[in-house]
């Protein structure tokens, strides 16, 4: 390390480091109430551990990898918010432990990676992972993990490093498929730091091999990707902002001005051409192969949460860059004022509320005699596969993980609603999800059109993005409101 290094030794910056990771736990809302897509790993870990098995291949197009390991967590410590929401916090822990020990890898200067992880922790995908009861947690330690043990064997060559990576990549892949679009980063640092020997060659193939029952499911759910999916098609216009969201291309490009402008020592943080590849790779190449997936498919994936991991290649580029400024002073004012901007956000930030239990407890509580649910899940679109008893059970899972038990009628807003008032008895209740986008998938369609049809919409609760309403039919049109 450079004798004028920045809080050298570096104690002052990891505990700023721990202080903004603290924030965010403080603040983040691990007993609030299950977010949509977590009611459905309530469900699919309350059944047997076979059960889960076939929930998560019918229901969520996925691994039932992560699903196992939750339903055993839940044996042990139940199925509350915070139960179900650990295992996940404990991932996001080990991918910040991975994404340091990469940055110590690749550079000589200490500094970059608690920037690095300062960043991680700061960034809305990760956050989300870190918070959910999802699979994304456990797919992004394994992809820091693989990069890492992939590194580890370039630099030591030890057997024991590539039997590591070759293990926690195939976990990766299964915790999630989408996620082995970072096998083109691990060729890219095969390449980079000459590790393309046979052992390596060796272990990538067994790999490939392992990963085939799953390449197997995934080609089967890809073609049906058009049903399975709300995202927009692919376009220019959304590729751009996907690939240097808005925030991040100004602050790298005040960076890299100000790297300039004070002054830059390229060499003494081992900022070369190797390490400039890699993180070019790192952080382009996944939202550049999923466009080109997604023009080639016709189906779009293009979804962020796909390659959140993305992001720990874009904190350790920004601590990089900051590094390279020659004066300690001005690398001072840099880092502080990164951090500064990092806990500002961290303490102003608004989490999105899906208050789904609060609003099963009302549906439950209420004397309706049936439940409408509109729950935004893609599957109550289909008028016909709504009759399927195992997709009703499915659909239910919003409201029957908070303990409702009464008749639910399920919901499509991009269906024909000429019904609707049929549909609607006095005293019923319609639970309703809001998309974040999307105004056609609003509540406030159902709402205009049974007050066209003299219904009448009693706003009860809204909890965030989910609402509930009493509708109440006025059949004849002198007769008073009844409520």
């Amino acid at each position: 390390m450079a004798p004028d290094s920045i809080f050298h030794p570096n104690k002052a910056l990891w505990a700023a480091t721990i202080f903004l990771g603290m924030i965010f736990l403080l603040r983040a809302p691990l007993a609030e109430s299950f977010w949509l897509d977590e009611t459905l790993s309530s469900w699919i870990t309350s059944a047997g551990a076979e059960e889960v098995w076939h929930r998560t291949l019918d229901f969520q197009g996925q691994s039932p990898l992560y699903y196992e390991v939750l339903w055993l967590v839940r044996q042990v410590f139940g199925g509350s918010e915070v139960a179900l929401r650990a295992p996940s916090l404990l991932f996001a822990g080990c991918s910040l432990v991975f994404l340091a020990r990469i940055g110590s890898l690749l550079f000589r200067e200490h500094a970059i990676a608690p920037v690095a992880v300062s960043i991680l922790i700061s960034a809305d995908g990760f956050q989300r992972a870190a918070i959910s009861a999802r699979p994304y947690a456990l797919g992004i330690a394994c992809v820091f993990g693989s990069v890492f043990y992939l590194l580890q064997f370039a630099k030591k060559k030890r057997p024991v490093d590539l039997v590591l990576y070759g293990s926690i990549t195939v976990i990766a892949f299964y915790s999630h498929y989408l996620f082995a679009s970072i096998l083109l980063l691990h060729v890219v640092i095969a390449i980079t730091y000459g590790v393309l020997r046979k052992s390596f060659a060796v272990a990538l193939s067994l790999v490939c091999l392992m990963l085939v029952p799953g390449i197997l499911h995934l080609r089967h759910l890809m073609s049906r990707a058009g049903e399975l999916s709300f995202a927009q098609p692919p376009s220019i216009a959304a590729f751009f902002p996907a690939l240097v969201p808005l925030p991040v291309l100004v602050v790298g490009v005040i960076a890299l001005l100000l790297a300039v402008i004070w002054g830059a020592r390229w060499r003494e943080v081992k900022f070369d051409r190797c390490g400039a590849l890699l993180l070019g790779f790192w952080i382009f190449s996944p939202v550049i192969l999923f466009f080109m997936a997604s023009i080639l498919s016709g189906n779009s994936i293009l979804v962020a949460r796909y390659w959140v991991w993305q992001v720990g290649g874009v904190g350790l580029a920004f601590g990089a860059v900051i590094a390279t400024i020659s004066s300690q002073h001005h690398r001072t004012i840099a880092t502080v004022t990164l951090l500064c901007g990092l806990l500002f956000r961290l303490l102003t930030q608004q989490w999105q509320l899906e208050d789904w239990r609060n609003a099963a407890h009302l549906a439950q509580e209420e004397a309706a005699s049936e439940i409408i649910l509109f729950s935004g899940l893609i599957e109550s679109e289909s008028a016909w596969l709504r009759d399927s008893p195992a997709v009703q059970e499915y659909l239910r899972a919003p409201l029957s993980v908070y303990g409702v038990t009464k008749p639910t009628r399920f919901v499509g807003l991009t269906e024909s609603s000429s019904d609707l008032e049929e549909e609607l008895v006095g005293g019923s209740l319609l639970v309703s999800f809001r998309a974040a986008k999307g105004g056609h998938r609003a509540p406030q369609r159902f709402i205009d059109e049974a007050t066209a049809k003299g219904i009448k919409v009693v706003p009860i609760a809204e909890g965030g993005i989910v609402s509930v309403y009493r509708f109440v039919t006025q059949r004849n049109p002198g007769s008073s409101d009844a409520e």
